[in-house]
């Protein structure tokens, strides 16, 4: 059972949570709250202490304005007002490659690769197995939800994009982007 430090409202610290239902029940009980904190969950059951999983990062105003670079003791009118002056202003930027990039120091390439070495949770009881990660966007009309998911060799992502209202669109034509394969 997590072992939950109450140093911060801002942030708390969960240790020892199973990320089988339990950070899905945590992070679902704590997002209800009506001053919710971010949750770091560290020393999850079956990976080494410093692996984490943050959760519930941008929920709050002031969190959410920290993200963005806006003063996060701006009112939410306020914080909400400095967004779409900054939203307004920004340029896209032409791609540079570098030689070095910070984010690339811990690399797997080949048979190095193994995402089974990442915490990654089952959220709910009904889901189809855990996943890495989610995305929402709108394209045109639809919402798109992804849902990232490992293969059994844990060397390969699974990418299933699920249209709503429609309850799944498990096609194999990658065409139409409805699944694909990653390495």
């Amino acid at each position: 059972m997590a072992r939950v430090s109450r140093s911060s409202s801002a942030l708390r610290r969960i240790d020892g949570a199973d990320p089988y239902l339990e950070i899905g029940g945590i992070t679902e009980v704590a997002a209800a709250l009506p001053d919710c904190p971010a949750l770091l969950f560290d020393r999850i059951k079956g990976y080494p202490k410093g692996l984490r999983i943050l959760t519930i990062a941008t929920t709050n105003v002031q969190r959410a304005a920290l993200a963005l670079g806006i003063d996060p003791t701006l009112s939410p009118f306020d914080a909400l007002k400095a967004w779409m002056e900054v939203r307004g202003s920004l340029e896209l930027r032409k791609p540079v490659r570098v030689d070095h990039a910070h984010f690339l120091e811990n690399s797997d390439v080949g048979d190095a690769v193994d995402l089974s070495k990442f915490p990654v949770t089952h959220w709910h009881l009904k889901d189809g197995g855990p996943y890495i990660g989610s995305r929402s966007h709108p394209t045109g009309t639809e919402a798109v939800g992804r849902y990232f998911a490992f293969e059994d060799d844990h060397r390969c992502v699974q990418t299933l994009r699920m249209a709503q209202p429609v309850s799944g669109d498990l096609g194999n034509d990658p065409g139409r982007g409805a699944s694909d394969r990653r390495k």
